[in-house]
């Protein structure tokens, strides 16, 4: 199994170290904890960036692809 430091996740998402480590903290982003450090398994990031995920929204139509009902 793989594990990922918080340090390394940090710079994979691009967000400060204290982001991580809150999101650890609040239990949003499973972790071990070996000696006084934080290790978090690559398949709990994975679903940690599913759960996050944003849904895709289709565009608007335009103005003039606007049926309108007589």
């Amino acid at each position: 199994m793989n594990y990922l430091t918080p340090e390394e996740i940090a710079a994979k998402l691009r967000v400060d170290i204290s982001t991580v480590r809150r999101w650890i903290r609040l239990g949003q982003l499973p972790a071990l904890r070996v000696g006084r450090q934080y290790r978090v398994e690559e398949p709990a990031y994975e679903a940690f960036l599913k759960s996050r995920e944003v849904p895709r929204q289709e565009p608007h139509p335009k103005a003039n692809d606007l049926v309108f009902a007589h």
